[in-house]
């Protein structure tokens, strides 16, 4: 694989200019590969993609921990992007949840609608499986000042797992042999094809 130019805009940009930082990277985004692959313009195995609900990152969730292992100790990734996507509806279901009042379209949570019982942490029922998912993200909107506008917390969401990966910078820097790695924040629009550049963050000795 290539270098990666790292020298990312904080623009929005055109996703035909996105093609230059397409290889060694891994990418954590709900979407389909297709659709990853056309806002990046790269082609099949460029990129290196874990998918979930609302791209989330748990520091203890070993699915994506194997994927982080792996692609960093293994594929030598040395930049990581967490991408969130305008018109989410996982981050529109906890928004929903966080603030009942708030008046969300009903197309826009995907039908999802969230259920948060005491002691849901703890629990193992595989019914309750999304609503554990997804209550670290409610939480966090709790947390922000209201008002707040679902724009902003699809924002908020990104930078929200990007410092959530930050907390495992000396296993990252065990895995990478030392070497620096950059973690970026991006959230698309899919109705334009612009990936907004939102935080960058490097990881090193």
């Amino acid at each position: 694989m290539s270098a990666v130019q790292t020298d990312l805009p904080h623009d929005p940009c055109p996703c035909h200019n996105v093609q230059r930082i397409a290889n060694d990277i891994l990418e954590i985004n709900p979407k389909w590969a297709i659709l990853e692959a056309d806002a990046t313009v790269t082609r099949p195995g460029d990129v290196f993609v874990h998918r979930n609900i609302a791209n989330q990152f748990h520091p203890r969730d070993d699915n994506v921990l194997s994927v982080l292992e792996y692609s960093i100790q293994h594929l030598y990734i040395r930049n990581i992007a967490i991408v969130g996507h305008k018109n989410c509806g996982g981050v529109a279901a906890a928004y929903k949840q966080a603030y009942p009042q708030a008046q969300v379209d009903a197309n826009a949570t995907d039908g999802l609608v969230l259920h948060l019982p005491e002691g849901l942490r703890n629990s193992r029922d595989p019914q309750n499986a999304i609503n554990r998912w997804l209550e670290p993200l409610v939480e966090r909107i709790r947390g922000l000042l209201p008002p707040v506008s679902l724009e902003v917390v699809t924002r908020d969401n990104v930078i929200f797992q990007v410092e959530n990966l930050l907390t495992l910078r000396d296993t990252i820097l065990g895995w990478s042999a030392g070497q620096p790695v950059l973690v970026h924040g991006w959230l698309i629009d899919f109705t334009t094809g612009i990936i907004e550049h939102l935080v960058t963050e490097e990881i090193k000795t």
